[in-house]
């Protein structure tokens, strides 16, 4: 079994916590629109508000810790409990 199998499938995951918080439009043109994520953060914080990038960058923080969770603990958050 390769390395690639046995990471946790998360675009689904991901897709519902930024749906859920309902900044999914927000993202979603800068993602289509770069493809490295400086270019995509750099376009965001030109564009949005401050409460926006705010809640972007909190939600991008959750995620990060989730995942590591996931990976190093074997611990698994739902969408809500990082929407919390």
């Amino acid at each position: 079994m390769s390395n690639i199998s046995r990471k946790p499938n998360i675009n689904g995951f991901l897709t519902r916590v930024w749906l859920a918080v309902n900044v999914w439009h927000l993202i979603s043109s800068s993602l289509n629109k770069f493809d490295n994520a400086r270019d995509i953060i750099f376009n965001m914080l030109q564009k949005l508000s401050t409460t926006q990038i705010e809640t972007i960058v909190t939600i991008m923080w959750s995620i990060w810790k989730a995942i590591n969770l996931k990976l190093w603990q074997q611990v698994s958050d739902s969408s809500v409990k990082i929407m919390e």
